[in-house]
């Protein structure tokens, strides 16, 4: 039996690095080498909303006119994935009904130091998996606590 696609949830430590923001990116070369390994293999990428916004947030970290310069990129790289122009798929913000049943298991994982971010993107994880059987569902964090999320393990 063939292995199956691989389905890939993008946490913000390998968006900002794909986009090489300036000290947010100790990891760019490898970041991009697995990336075009990955587009090659014919991997899927879904960018949940949460991973945009705290790249937003990080973006407004950067120095002077590397604000400008960068918040042009990543706006280009949005409108390009909303375009479905882009290797990446842009998952919707979760509605009320979602989010009141997620926001149940906040507290326990905030406990352990879990962001909303992450919490999130682990439910968009969760979400994902059970939504495409057919697939590996995967989440690509340089985050020690977001590894090993797999359909497959």
């Amino acid at each position: 039996m063939p292995p199956k696609p691989i389905l890939w949830l993008i946490d913000t430590s390998i968006l900002v690095n794909i986009l090489n923001f300036p000290d947010f990116n100790q990891d760019y070369e490898k970041v991009i080498k697995d990336f075009e390994e990955r587009i090659k293999n014919g991997d899927t990428f879904l960018i949940p909303y949460a991973t945009f916004v705290e790249t937003g947030n990080h973006l407004a970290k950067l120095k002077g006119n590397l604000r400008f310069e960068f918040a042009k990129i990543f706006s280009k790289l949005v409108l390009s994935v909303l375009a479905q122009e882009a290797p990446f798929r842009a998952l919707q913000f979760p509605d009320a009904e979602i989010i009141q049943e997620w926001i149940q298991d906040f507290p326990d994982d905030a406990a352990k130091g879990i962001s909303f971010t992450d919490f999130t993107i682990i439910k968009e994880w969760e979400m994902q998996k059970d939504r495409y059987p057919a697939f590996s569902v995967r989440i690509w964090s340089l985050d020690d606590h977001l590894q090993g999320y797999d359909s497959e393990s």
